[in-house]
């Protein structure tokens, strides 16, 4: 544990306390993670952790539920023993009440690899089966699935969550209350479905979490409902609509909008389907997809700059991208390098989750562009105003006036883009003053 952690633990035994380190530090300590947030629990009430560490920083985070944060090096979490009433609003409980035992606290946790405590002279203490639960790499309640998850909602999305950072599977009892009480997700705020789709899409086993949880995932995301099953009947797919989005998501690398982009580039699929000759066609898609992301995003609260990124890369996503320097450089100028080479990682997550030959034939147009493009990039040559070699001071020292600036700056950057030998400021000069 790191000093600071000792250290707050130490003291409250000094001063005849029990403390342990709790919950999800544990559990990645158990796993080889290196844990990045330490939570103690103790049979100290708020007030007597304060006056413990009356000489340290101590910020009441959540004195009325027992925490507050002590300020050791780094921050720690030391919460006081408790149970939690009835949570009448299927999120928060109606009332928590402090207890003077390590097993009460236990016994209300989520999961059972949550569910774990260490002391230094005890070692791991493990009342719920949560070591076991790690080896055979299983995520389970502690306790009844349905009472778990009917206190909780939020909980369902977490076990989702666990499984897609984790790689475990959500256990069979588990699963299915889980299914059960889906609906009960109506009542947890949009934020917070955010923020935990959001770390599921994250993790490293987000496909297998998104085809094994279909049922909690379409839930949250109703729209996605109609690609489960929906075949396309495309000699370029090999997946169903919903399947191929899995593989998709789990191919594209990328943080955030990447992630949300890639899980919606295709829903829009079921709704403008047209058949010919028995082959499937889906005819501006990635307009409709992006329209239904839209309302998606706006649902689900979504910040508006991953939202307005995500949207973009979800219409542009099918668009053809070329390997003709010319045509990318062109393309550089609308929208920049991030999102050139943004779309370029959806093309390459959408074309390996297709599973085909054809596919694979595809694959090497896309490479072809990514070469072109770095190439574009390395080479110097202009391609944005920034490289011009002439600036608006200078055109309107000749004499151009208001948007004209704008618009001659453009052309003569399209004429070095053709021809870069002209990005030369006396030739521009000359150039625009012809023109004038």
């Amino acid at each position: 544990m790191p000093e600071g952690v000792k250290t707050v633990i130490s003291r409250l035994k000094s001063n005849g306390f029990s403390a342990y380190a709790v919950g999800g530090a544990v559990r990645d300590f158990v796993m080889g993670i290196t844990p990045h947030d330490w939570d103690i629990a103790t049979n100290a009430k708020p007030n007597e952790t304060e006056a413990v560490f009356s000489d340290l920083p101590v910020i009441k985070t959540g004195e009325k539920h027992g925490t507050v944060t002590v300020i050791c090096v780094e921050p720690c979490e030391v919460t006081t023993f408790r149970t939690e009433g009835e949570y009448l609003d299927k999120r928060r409980p109606s009332k928590v009440e402090f207890v003077a035992d390590l097993e009460g606290d236990l016994s209300r946790r989520d999961f059972t690899i949550n569910a774990l405590a260490y002391d230094e002279k005890e070692g791991i203490i493990d009342l719920y089966g949560g070591l076991d639960d790690i080896k055979r790499k299983i995520i389970r309640t502690v306790g009844d699935p349905c009472k778990r998850f009917g206190e909780d909602a939020l909980r369902i999305l977490r076990a989702v969550r666990f499984s897609s950072k984790t790689g475990f599977t959500i256990e069979k009892n588990t699963y299915a209350a889980a299914v059960t009480l889906r609906k009960n997700l109506g009542s947890v705020s949009k934020e917070r479905i955010f923020a935990e789709l959001e770390k599921t899409l994250l993790g490293e086993n987000v496909t297998n979490t998104l085809l094994n949880c279909k049922e909690i995932i379409t839930e949250v995301i109703p729209e996605l409902k109609k690609c489960v099953g929906f075949n396309q009947n495309n000699p370029w797919h090999r997946y169903d609509v919903y399947e191929h989005i899995a593989r998709a998501v789990g191919y594209v690398q990328g943080g955030s909008a990447l992630k949300f982009a890639t899980l919606l580039h295709d829903v829009g699929k079921p709704c403008v389907y047209t058949e010919k000759d028995g082959v499937g066609h889906f005819y501006g898609h990635a307009k409709v997809s992006a329209e239904i992301a839209e309302k998606v995003f706006a649902r689900l609260k979504f910040p508006k700059k991953l939202s307005e990124k995500a949207l973009f890369l979800i219409e542009n996503h099918d668009k053809p991208l070329s390997d003709d320097k010319r045509k990318i450089k062109r393309t550089l100028y609308k929208i920049g390098e991030d999102s050139f080479a943004d779309l370029l990682k959806i093309k390459y997550a959408d074309n390996a989750a297709q599973g085909t030959d054809k596919a694979k034939e595809e694959r090497k147009n896309i490479e072809a562009t990514e070469r072109a493009f770095h190439g574009v990039v390395n080479s110097g040559e202009c391609y944005d105003l920034k490289s011009l070699k002439i600036k608006g001071g200078d055109l309107t020292a000749l004499g151009y006036e208001g948007e004209n600036v704008k618009k001659e700056l453009e052309r003569l950057l399209f004429l070095c883009i053709d021809r870069p030998e002209l990005n030369d400021r006396q030739k521009l000069i000359d150039i625009a003053k012809s023109r004038l």
